[in-house]
């Protein structure tokens, strides 16, 4: 999917020119809460696909670093990312949870 140039989603303007987090919340791991995008602080406009391209960035960075957020207090096995591939989520809503940090809710296709 490409972004097409000069789009604008009036539903998205009063996020033009912001840098957003994308936090995850996910069974049996702290909270991750990755840095702010570096879209947005350059008068980038937010697109339906940069923020779906950007919570996939944020979910694969949290795979590639799910053991540091490992909570031994509650284990999850069920929710190792050798058990929920990558490939098998999808993006259903973004929640925001305050300004400029939004919360995806994620859908697993388990078939």
């Amino acid at each position: 999917m490409r972004e097409a140039l000069g789009y604008c989603d009036t539903t998205l303007s009063p996020l033009e020119k912001l840098r957003l987090k994308f936090v995850l919340e996910w069974p049996g791991c702290t909270k991750y809460v990755p840095a702010y995008t570096k879209h947005g602080a350059d008068r980038s406009i937010w697109t339906a696909a940069r923020l779906a391209h950007e919570v996939a960035r944020a979910v694969h960075n949290f795979y590639e670093m799910f053991e540091n957020h490992l909570d031994m207090r509650r284990p999850a096995d069920d929710w190792t990312p050798d058990r929920i591939p990558f490939d098998k989520l999808y993006l259903l809503e973004l929640r925001q949870v305050s300004t400029r940090v939004l919360q995806p809710v994620l859908y697993y296709d388990a078939d």
